[in-house]
């Protein structure tokens, strides 16, 4: 069993076993521990795309950059102009990605089958975190301007039948897989394991929580270790602590525009609900570090 598999597992446990008696979750808390893993973890995952994308390209430093910082710069242009339109690309996009940062591993090359495994993966999660916790979200400030569409008995039942219907193309993909022989047997039976646990963890904990434990844990860990993995074998690092130097830069330039654009909006310098900003930011670190894993994996 792979070691963040196995690490995930037992933090479910432990935090299932925690908040399953008389203790309740603090809000406050809950926020403070959770942000503090996903700066800690999830922001450096995407610290080194430069990085990952130079040293399998030749693309030029500049072009790079212009490109990079020209995609951040058009999706939230476009967040702006067309919310609703941006949030369900940002959700499809981010569905991807999950998918292919959990199995891509297993694959020699990318198929249209695998990438259906990918995106049905990644729907079913992403989907069930709406759906397993739309009440919460619905009251959460800022968040009405890009998901507003989503909060009414229509487009609930709609959300729960793509997330059936995810669930259920996912599995079949897998069986597939199985009987294809594309996969061992007792590999998809323990990715199943996970899937399940994932989803019991979006329905049971706060979103915040059980987001966090998956993101953090099985996405951005595992991310980062392969990162080090690839780098250290094409002798661009030697040590753990040449890598996380290599991840310290724009880490540290991501956290400053975070707090620089929060203190903004508490100073009323900028007019946005909170919400809204981390959709914007979270939406436009993500596109274009998409398309530099997808060209990392294959």
């Amino acid at each position: 069993m792979p070691k963040v598999i196995f690490i995930f597992l037992v933090l479910f446990c432990i935090i299932l076993a925690v908040f399953s008696g008389e203790a309740a979750f603090n809000n406050e808390i809950e926020s403070a521990i959770c942000l503090g893993f996903i700066i800690l973890l999830g922001i450096p995952h995407g610290a080194i795309d430069n990085h990952l994308f130079l040293s399998k390209s030749e693309t030029s430093k500049l072009k790079f950059y212009i490109q990079y910082l020209s995609l951040i710069a058009i999706n939230a242009l476009i967040w702006f102009l067309l919310p609703q339109i941006s949030f369900i690309v940002f959700m499809l996009v981010s569905a991807f990605h999950f998918g292919q940062s959990q199995f891509n591993h297993f694959f020699e090359r990318d198929t249209f089958r695998h990438r259906g495994i990918y995106l049905t993966w990644g729907v079913g999660i992403l989907s069930g975190l709406i759906l397993y916790n739309i009440s919460e979200l619905e009251a959460l400030e800022g968040l009405q301007i890009a998901m507003g569409f989503l909060f009414n008995d229509e487009s609930t039942r709609i959300l729960a039948g793509l997330h059936i219907a995810s669930i259920i193309f996912f599995v079949a993909l897998m069986i597939i897989m199985g009987i294809r022989k594309e996969m061992h047997w007792k590999k998809i039976m323990l990715e199943g394991i996970v899937f399940l646990v994932i989803l019991t963890a979006l329905y049971l904990f706060p979103p915040l929580v059980g987001f966090s434990l998956y993101f953090v844990i099985l996405h951005s860990m595992k991310v980062l270790e392969e990162e080090f993995t690839f780098l250290k074998s094409n002798g661009n690092i030697g040590s753990l602590k040449e890598f996380l130097l290599l991840l310290l830069p724009f880490t540290a330039i991501s956290i400053f525009g975070i707090f620089l654009l929060i203190g903004m909006i508490h100073f009323e310098i900028l007019n946005l609900p909170y919400g809204y900003l981390f959709l914007i930011l979270i939406s436009s670190i993500t596109l274009p570090h998409v398309f530099v894993m997808d060209k990392f994996y294959n």
